[in-house]
């Protein structure tokens, strides 16, 4: 009666998973390839293939055949899912482009990606007919990692803002970046593009910030010097002029403050205008 209710339990969270899959690879297609997902760098060939990667999966989901290997990949989808949701909360994104033109908040995604990791990691069907007990370890321990770092993903986000400040929090830096990659998206050649830096102050004592630098000096950073008290966060505008060169660019910079040295990166992709 127990392995007839776990088979059951399987198939639905299996369902379940499939349909959101399809619906999303079905509503990029009809209204959004799902670019603005994903951070600009990344190739367009590699974005315009998460639609079509998302039907098949559905597609293998609802047809039941070997079921450990479609939720293998299923769990650990749903868990890169999480991860990109969550930055995009971090970068302050009111849409996550996940459902094409249909309009998402990450929040609602976040939450939605979490509750479809976990279920599937309940419901991991029989290894019949998977090689070894080393693949079978392997994928379990795969899967409860997933599982592990979205919740510590979360607690750092609610606690301290961003993953990337509960990292720092956590080694004990003093100052540094709440979005460490600042993605500026597509931009024109030769573009003045303005952005934000969000800094936040994790020591017990008031830090001034004095200095923010690229090595390419082709931004300009506002609104300093500002002093931070302890646990604050300021925003700080900046307006960076884009490469005349069509592609993913890349540029590197740093913060100093009486406090010491934190680095972060502006990325994006040049387009052209014809």
């Amino acid at each position: 009666m127990f392995r007839v209710q776990s088979e059951i339990f399987t198939t639905v969270v299996s369902r379940i998973a499939g349909g959101v899959l399809l619906v999303a690879g079905l509503a990029k297609f009809t209204g959004g390839d799902g670019s603005g997902a994903f951070p600009a760098f990344l190739p367009s060939w590699l974005i315009g293939t998460v639609p079509v990667f998302e039907i098949l999966l559905a597609v293998w989901l609802f047809s039941g055949q070997w079921r450990f290997g479609s939720w293998m990949i299923a769990q650990v989808a749903f868990a890169i899912f999480t991860l990109v949701t969550l930055s995009q909360i971090q970068a302050g994104k009111s849409d996550c482009g996940c459902f094409g033109a249909a309009k998402v908040p990450p929040y609602f995604t976040f939450g939605l990606d979490i509750c479809l990791t976990a279920l599937l990691l309940r419901a991991r069907p029989a290894w019949a007919g998977w090689p070894g007990r080393e693949v079978q370890t392997l994928a379990l321990t795969a899967s409860v990692a997933a599982v592990v770092v979205g919740i510590a993903s979360g607690y750092a986000y609610l606690r301290y803002g961003s993953v990337q400040a509960g990292i720092a929090a956590a080694a004990g830096l003093p100052v540094t970046v709440t979005t460490q990659v600042v993605d500026l998206g597509k931009v024109s050649p030769d573009a003045l593009v303005d952005s934000h830096l969000e800094v936040i102050n994790l020591t017990g004592e008031d830090v001034q910030l004095a200095i923010i630098s690229t090595r390419c000096r082709c931004a300009e950073f506002h609104d300093l010097p500002v002093t931070l008290t302890p646990n604050r966060a300021v925003r700080i505008a900046l307006t960076l002029r884009a490469p005349t060169a069509t592609g993913p660019f890349r540029r590197e910079g740093e913060i100093r403050s009486s406090a010491g040295v934190a680095k972060f990166e502006m990325v994006g992709y040049v387009v052209s205008d014809r």
